[in-house]
């Protein structure tokens, strides 16, 4: 059993993602370098710049949060968002996240049950401490904390990302970014 490796960062959205950019840059570089199809990413650009729109109306503090997260561990926005938009590519990626809550323990379990190539040392459990609120969640690198699950003092939140089920809006599907508000929701 391995356990997680935990990040901590402060400040606003930018900040937090920066922080955990740069605190898994090189963990991010191997994802994006092992998960995206450059030729891919390089066809869904007229696609891809609509979802910025979408996001950018719907949730620009998250998109500012992949911003810092490029930022940080310096790689290019674009492909990191195209990363986090699976609905954009044909991934094939996937995981199973479960709580189990007993009286004097609380115990959170992982199971990888998506890609072969996935690795274990790209997992992190997230501390963010915005100025509103601060939350833990775990993330792969690269992806918006919160895409599985995360906590805060007084109420869990689990994501179940379930193929074939998503949230719309405004005529689009974004798994990743949705979920994160999800969470993000009881942050305020």
């Amino acid at each position: 059993m391995r356990t997680l490796d935990i990040i901590e960062a402060r400040g606003d959205h930018y900040l937090c993602g920066r922080d955990y950019g740069a605190a898994t840059k090189r963990n991010i570089i191997w994802r994006l370098g092992n998960f995206v199809d450059d030729d891919a990413f390089k066809g869904s650009s007229r696609e891809l710049h609509a979802a910025h729109e979408t996001c950018k109306q719907y949730f620009p503090q998250y998109l500012r949060e992949l911003q810092g997260v490029a930022d940080g561990a310096e790689v290019d926005f674009w492909k990191l968002l195209y990363f986090n938009l699976p609905e954009l590519s044909d991934s094939d990626s996937g995981c199973t996240s479960i709580a189990i809550r007993g009286a004097n323990e609380t115990l959170l379990v992982h199971n990888e049950d998506s890609v072969g190539e996935e690795r274990l040392q790209d997992g992190f459990l997230v501390h963010y401490v915005l100025p509103t609120v601060s939350f833990y969640a775990f993330a792969y690198a690269g992806e918006l904390p919160g895409t599985s699950y995360g906590w805060k003092r007084r109420f869990f939140h689990m994501q179940l990302l379930i193929s074939g089920v998503r949230r719309r809006i405004a005529g689009q599907s974004f798994t990743n970014i949705c979920s994160s508000p999800a969470h993000g929701s009881h942050r305020h």
